[in-house]
């Protein structure tokens, strides 16, 4: 929830053949309205799933509490990840929660500006912050590798990771 008392929310979508994560902000948690400032989008990507947008701190070990969405400070970032082409991906910038504009510190339309969340077979995570030992839980469908008969065969395919 900001400053102003609305709650936010960023889900995954295209937008002309583009993967985009979209804010949509609440008061009341029932009725939603998208913002009108728009996230980046990016022209390498199609479609955006389980995307997050996290604050961070630079210089520091320690997690933020992301239900203060408007935490802000120079030492302080904000994580936009999202899952796409088989892989989970974040990029750093900057939130703005009176405008609601998040800008990017890199120009990530270039597929090496975005850095990898994972370099497993990590996909669709999320996660949560812990608040009582100051960390971000995360978690993840990880995707096995067998072949479709040998899941088959086992009965089942893939599993769910907590880190």
């Amino acid at each position: 929830m900001g400053a102003d008392g609305e709650w936010r929310v960023v889900i995954g979508t295209r937008i002309d053949h583009q993967g985009a994560a979209i804010l949509y902000k609440s008061k009341d948690f029932r009725s939603w309205n998208r913002s009108l400032s728009p996230f980046p989008l990016s022209n390498i990507t199609t479609f955006w799933e389980c995307p997050e947008l996290y604050p961070v701190i630079c210089n520091g070990k320690s997690g933020l509490d992301t239900s203060v969405i408007s935490v802000q400070g120079k030492d302080i970032k904000h994580v936009l990840k999202a899952s796409f082409n088989d892989h989970d991906y974040y990029i750093l910038g900057k939130y703005d929660p009176e405008s609601d504009r998040y800008d990017v510190d890199a120009d990530f339309m270039k597929s090496k500006e975005w850095l990898r969340y994972d370099y497993g077979r990590f996909y669709a995570s999320k996660s949560f912050y812990d608040g009582e030992k100051k960390r971000r839980i995360l978690w993840s469908w990880v995707c096995e590798s067998d072949t479709a008969p040998d899941a088959i065969q086992k009965g089942w395919s893939g599993l769910q990771v907590i880190i």
